[in-house]
């Protein structure tokens, strides 16, 4: 029976980790909106789907941006992990013109969650228009935009997600130990969704203050 339940789990992480199963549906914000910055707009939350960027399809608040000489690949470096999730999307205008970009971001293993059966990550995913895979203005310079949230039992019913709030400050102290320049809640992004108390929608759990913290990527 064990060697059965173990041969049984090990397929299920695989099909969870080859196909990056999505982490459900978000729903709504209050706080969805355009950000412009020297001559760029952005939304300041990424979506479900491409289908619509509006307040009823959203998954979770910008809260990092990489700035200074930042790319996507770079942004990734800096936080120096391997595993992936699943893609979301994100609507932009670098100046030429609205664009989609889609990415699955990376996941860090709780610590002291090693076991298979416990499936708590932060996870971070990286925007920016996929022709340069960054965006740029006279203000930060190369810049990405990131999401930040908490995956808590992923892949089983009791799953929850969310916990953004939380999620960037993990995120902002693991790019400070790294050696990066990080200065947390310094941008304004109107984002601020049930803070300080948070709220429950189905099993996503919104928190979030509404200030985005810079990282500087030289």
């Amino acid at each position: 029976m064990m060697l059965l339940r173990l041969a049984i789990l090990g397929w299920t992480m695989a099909l969870f980790f080859t196909l990056g199963l999505a982490t459900g549906q978000a729903g709504s914000t209050s706080t969805f909106t355009t950000i412009s910055v020297g001559g760029d707009q952005f939304y300041n939350w990424d979506n479900l789907s491409t289908s619509c960027a509006c307040s009823n399809n959203v998954d979770w608040p910008v809260t990092v941006i990489f700035r200074q000489n930042a790319s996507v690949n770079s942004a990734k470096s800096a936080v120096g992990l391997s595993l992936v999730g699943s893609s979301m999307y994100h609507r932009g205008n670098d100046g030429a013109g609205w664009f989609w970009d889609s990415d699955s971001g990376l996941k860090a293993q709780f610590d002291g969650a090693s076991q298979p059966e416990r499936w708590d990550y932060h996870h971070m995913r990286f925007y920016a228009p996929p022709a340069t895979d960054y965006s740029y203005n006279t203000s930060w310079g190369r810049y990405v935009l990131a999401t930040a949230h908490i995956d808590v039992d992923e892949g089983w019913p009791s799953a929850q997600f969310g916990w953004s709030e939380t999620a960037e400050e993990w995120f902002a102290a693991r790019l400070r130990n790294r050696g990066y320049s990080v200065s947390e809640d310094a941008y304004w992004i109107a984002n601020n969704d049930s803070w300080p108390s948070g709220r429950w929608a189905s099993n996503h759990y919104y928190l979030n203050n509404g200030y985005a913290t810079f990282v500087s990527i030289p």
